[in-house]
């Protein structure tokens, strides 16, 4: 189940779009573009299915973790306790928590590099405005010109 469209469709089971949509207080041309994945809802909506049926935010947004918040079927990943334990959190990150680690790491070092060739460009453009202002400094001003016709 890859799109929240897909775990809308999961949520209606069986049931009419129409009645779905009332429960949930919207029009049911609203909810048909939801889960034929056109508009993605706003956050209220997604908060009301949340606390309205179960659902875990987590499992409603990104299809991760079991659907409903008590389910513990799935092993969830480190808490925000956790984190003032580093040894912990390395030992028992979840493989996704894992990924999302490599992943920063990598936008991280990207960022850096970008940021030392920023710099080395910044200090070219410098030295060819200073460059610049020497030469006009140096460099007389051209002669006028008279378009004046000679007789």
């Amino acid at each position: 189940m890859s799109t929240i469209a897909e775990r809308f469709l999961i949520l209606r089971g069986k049931g009419k779009q129409g009645d779905f949509a009332k429960e949930l207080g919207i029009n049911p041309n609203t909810l048909r573009n939801y889960e034929n994945g056109r508009v993605f809802p706003n956050q209220e909506i997604l908060e009301r299915i949340c606390v309205k049926f179960s659902v875990s935010p987590e499992w409603l947004l990104l299809g991760q973790g079991s659907m409903r918040p008590n389910d513990q079927s799935e092993a969830p990943c480190a808490t925000s306790a956790d984190v003032q334990h580093t040894e912990t959190i390395e030992q028992n990150t979840c493989p996704r928590c894992a990924e999302l680690k490599k992943e920063l790491s990598e936008e991280r070092e990207e960022r850096r590099e970008l940021a030392r060739e920023n710099r080395q460009l910044w200090k070219e453009n410098a030295a060819l405005r200073e460059e610049n202002a020497m030469l006009r400094a140096t460099t007389p001003p051209p002669a006028m010109c008279d378009n004046r016709k000679i007789a």
